[in-house]
């Protein structure tokens, strides 16, 4: 019977005193979509409180201009 030939080894390879670069992978990619996220999640959230801020007008109806200066004199009052 033969007998099994041993395994070589490899060589080694020379020591560094370095410490391995750690390159910016897919932790920071989901942190980046978990940010963007959370604003998409905040925006919907405060969305009435946003259109009212920027002075959007909802249902679309008409105002006289002197109500339209009465909702705009309260909305800077309340700012």
């Amino acid at each position: 019977m033969r007998k099994p030939v041993p395994k070589s080894s490899s060589p080694k390879k020379p020591r560094t005193n370095k410490k391995p670069v750690r390159k910016a992978g897919i932790g920071f990619f989901f942190l980046g979509i978990a940010a963007v996220l959370m604003l998409f999640i905040l925006g919907y959230h405060y969305r009435n409180g946003l259109a009212y801020y920027f002075g959007y007008k909802s249902h679309k109806v008409a105002w006289t201009p002197e109500e339209e200066k009465h909702f705009s004199d309260v909305r800077t009052y309340e700012l």
